[in-house]
């Protein structure tokens, strides 16, 4: 019921994420993938564990103005590892991703989620 009163939308996925991608079609929702240029991902230091990624998708859709089409609904989202208190962010090297793996190792993490659906309200 729910993929039929969405298939009158223009779904736009704004995640170059081949896993969200994968997600989406696996559910069965028709979308475009659409991105913008990259995003700053940058973030209040006062936030910590889920409203890093809450935020995070936010900001991403922001980035995308004001929606034109009142049958568009674009969806940002942001994933972050959360371990010993801090963020780690995504490996920019491969000894980034191993120093992640170390940091990873033998202690307890949480992989956080923020995902963000925009589309125009539609005025009376």
């Amino acid at each position: 019921m729910l993929l039929e009163k969405l298939s009158k939308f223009n779904i736009i996925l704004a995640s170059k994420s081949p896993r969200r991608q994968f997600l989406m079609q696996e559910a069965g929702f028709k979308f475009s993938v659409e991105v913008k240029d990259e995003i700053q991902e940058d973030f209040p230091s006062n936030l910590k564990k889920e409203n890093i990624a809450l935020y995070l998708a936010e900001h991403k859709s922001k980035s995308w103005g004001e929606i034109q089409s009142q049958n568009t609904i674009v969806i940002t989202a942001d994933t972050i590892v959360w371990v010993n208190n801090e963020v780690i962010n995504k490996p920019d090297s491969r000894e980034d991703a191993i120093k992640m793996i170390e940091t990873l190792s033998g202690n307890e993490h949480f992989v956080y989620s923020g995902v963000c659906l925009r589309s125009q309200l539609k005025q009376k």
